[in-house]
């Protein structure tokens, strides 16, 4: 198995969100080094279109780039499964394993207990997908949507019929990481046509998907708090 950590250098939302400072180190440093201390994993893939990015990582030795992502898959545009299917088979002639740790780049407040707690969880199973995720409140199963018309109504009626106390229990992809086999996702268009799913829980306050400035704020505060506790 390897780890591979896809850091394009053009988000638009938060400008080179992938290198963007936490405490005084490119961000997608401190995964780097949380990844550096998983157990079974034979390197750490960062695929970038940008020789900025490259020259940062290129310091780690357990570090392969190879050449720099081509542009078509370095795109808003571009999604996961791009990736996998245009992206990722060079890296997995590079490493000789279908076996990924898929990690954002943002993903640094995940220790690497977690990292490898899913490693664990994946090469005992070595089928499906194993991925991060986070608890929603039980409340969201009565979650009402508005309508073209302007009314409301629930996205779930039949969980009005029960108890609260019975309603199920809900997570949500905590946008932190995937570990699959590349192979099994041949033919699929998203991660979580994999099945089965098994999930790793990650704590609210490390469980930060960063798409806004808001985000990114909300980093930094629970990287302060994990590093006073």
């Amino acid at each position: 198995m390897f780890a591979y950590i896809p850091a394009r250098i053009g988000s638009k939302r938060i400008p080179k969100k992938n290198i963007r400072l936490l405490d005084g180190k490119p961000i997608i440093c401190h995964v780097i080094e949380n990844l550096s201390k998983v157990h079974g994993l034979k390197g750490i893939a960062v695929s970038t279109d940008s020789e900025e990015i490259q020259a940062i990582v290129s310091g780690y030795k357990n570090v392969v780039t190879l050449a720099l992502r081509h542009n078509e898959i370095a795109t808003d545009d571009a999604t996961f499964i791009d990736l996998i299917q245009h992206d990722l088979p060079r890296f997995q002639q590079y490493f000789m394993s279908n076996q990924v740790l898929f990690s954002l780049a943002t993903s640094a407040l995940i220790p690497d207990s977690l990292f490898q707690q899913g490693v664990n969880t994946f090469l005992t199973k070595s089928q499906g997908l194993v991925m991060s995720v986070k608890h929603l409140p039980s409340d969201t199963c009565l979650a009402l949507q508005q309508t073209d018309s302007g009314h409301i109504e629930p996205l779930f009626p039949s969980n009005y019929e029960k108890p609260t106390k019975y309603l199920p229990k809900l997570v949500v992809d905590a946008g932190g990481f995937y570990i699959f086999n590349a192979n099994d996702l041949k033919g699929l268009g998203m991660f979580i046509e994999l099945k089965p799913i098994t999930p790793v829980y990650l704590p609210e306050r490390i469980g930060i998907d960063i798409d806004t400035e808001d985000d990114w704020q909300e980093m930094l505060k629970q990287y302060q708090l994990t590093r006073s506790i």
